[in-house]
């Protein structure tokens, strides 16, 4: 009797409808926070879509951040107001993976995140991929010019002026530590920097004197990347173009001709520039010797060897640490860094009308200059000189020409191997480049340090990276979670 009589009580009662209210708001509620929230992650998600298109905001977790661009890099792109094209040549679906190392494949099949960094610091630079086995056209606007196209280079264009950046040159080995060096930072903005001046320089290399071809190469390689263009010339058979801002004698063994000294001659009254670098050797060269005198300089024929401990390279006396003198343009930016000027001559300064000489690096006043060649003896000897020595100069010439007043410049380096060490990352490097472009009045060069590229994995992250993430999931999204947990539980316990 009492069940038949709860079923009549529960077929009776009605369904409550403040609770059935209170539901539906509750739910109402928890569907407007689940939009709320889903917007907001789409909101977030345009936004920083937005920031990456526009202001470059991409994070780079590789090791030593090689995707990331100078602060060299940036100030140059504020000045661009010119249209840039920047074109990667490459094919469709290629990919360098497996052709490389992780490392390198990585930036090189990421070459377009690179270069929308600069992108990013500047709207006139726009970005490309050319797919070269499809667009042969393209490719036959530069191969007629005598351009060599290989697949992953870079051509750089502003209106008729181009520069092509060979993928062959974006990494180089370090010539002792065998370490990767990214160089594409100093290439690309270098490029930039080419295409947009008006200017060009050209040096031109010496030949036929049995030049030293090791030291050649190296400022090559150096000066190419600053956008000297890099020529030989033979003076004995060809005259000097006058396009040619600077002539480089690199540690000739082979005397000069009165004929060619009369051409550097006519060549000095242009207002241009010489540079010579010399080496330890008992070959005397007369007639090159005799036309220094004429600006005061003497390369005498001896051997320095440095008595200051601290002033030598791995206990050889002999690999000189040069001191700068004063503060030049060249040595100024690079005073606090070790420049290598191994097996020097000594240098001689002397006094001649129309010409003032800059001493720019000389030795300690513990040295010493050795000159018995074949002495074989490292020590000090009866006959060796002592004191401090000159080791490089700059001499500026006022020549006057058809009641003009010209500035010629004479650089002499009394080491060929401070040359060679350019080819390495270091101030020899930084050296060389100060030389050309002082004796240029060039300020518009670039010079980019080659990043190190280390061989761990791609993405691992650094420690602050990770503690920025380990923060993000650990702490901020669950006390975001619990925020929003609260606001619910007190709205539905006031309700």
């Amino acid at each position: 009797m009492s069940n038949n009589k709860d079923v009549i009580n529960n077929k009776e009662k009605k369904p409550d409808k403040k609770n059935i209210s209170k539901r539906l708001k509750y739910n109402s509620y928890s569907s407007v926070v689940i939009v709320v929230l889903i917007a907001i992650a789409v909101v977030l998600n345009m936004v920083v879509s937005m920031s990456v298109d526009k202001f470059g905001l991409k994070a780079d977790l590789t090791p030593t951040n090689v995707f990331e661009i100078s602060d060299k890099t940036k100030e140059l792109l504020k000045t661009v107001d010119k249209k840039i094209n920047i074109y990667s040549l490459t094919n469709s679906g290629f990919s360098y993976t497996g052709y490389l190392d992780d490392e390198l494949a990585n930036i090189m099949n990421n070459i377009d995140v690179y270069i929308g960094n600069y992108q990013a610091q500047n709207s006139n630079i726009s970005f490309q991929e050319v797919y070269v086995n499809s667009n042969p056209a393209f490719a036959e606007k530069y191969t007629s010019k005598g351009e060599n196209i290989s697949i992953g280079s870079l051509i750089v264009e502003c209106g008729d002026k181009y520069k092509m950046i060979d993928t062959n040159t974006y990494f180089k080995r370090g010539s002792e530590s065998g370490d990767t060096y990214m160089q594409l930072e100093q290439l690309l903005t270098s490029a930039i920097a080419y295409v947009i001046s008006d200017r060009t320089y050209d040096i031109a290399f010496t030949t036929g004197h049995n030049e030293n071809t090791d030291a050649v190469e190296a400022l090559k390689s150096v000066y190419g990347i600053e956008n000297y263009n890099c020529c030989d010339i033979d003076l004995a058979s060809g005259e000097i173009s006058e396009n040619i801002c600077t002539i480089v004698i690199s540690n000739p063994s082979m005397d000069f001709t009165d004929e060619e000294l009369a051409k550097l001659d006519e060549y000095f009254k242009g207002g241009n520039n010489l540079m010579l670098f010399m080496d330890v050797t008992d070959v005397t060269l007369p007639n090159l010797y005799s036309y220094l005198s004429e600006w005061g300089i003497a390369v005498n024929n001896d051997m320095v060897v440095e008595g200051d401990t601290t002033k030598f390279s791995k206990n050889t006396p002999n690999v000189i640490i040069g001191t700068p003198s004063g503060e030049s343009s060249i040595t100024a930016p690079i005073k606090n860094s070790n420049v290598y000027f191994p097996y020097a001559r000594s240098i001689t300064v002397t006094s001649v009308p129309s010409v003032t000489t800059e001493v720019l690096y000389q030795t300690s006043d513990s040295a010493y200059a050795k000159t018995n060649l074949h002495s074989g003896k490292p020590e000090k000897e009866e006959d060796d000189k002592s004191g401090q020595f000159t080791l490089c100069t700059l001499s500026n010439r006022q020549l006057y020409v058809e009641k003009n007043t010209v500035n010629a410049k004479l650089f002499v380096c009394a080491s060929t191997d401070a040359a060679v060490l350019a080819a390495q990352e270091g101030a020899n490097k930084q050296f060389v480049i100060n030389a050309a472009n002082s004796i240029n009045n060039r300020s518009e060069s670039v010079t980019i340090e080659a990043k190190q590229i280390n061989k761990t994995p791609t993405f691992e992250l650094a420690q602050s990276q990770s503690d920025l993430i380990k923060g993000i999931v650990i702490y901020i999204i669950p006390l975001i979670i619990i925020f929003i947990g609260l606001i619910v539980w007190l709205k539905r316990k006031q309700a």
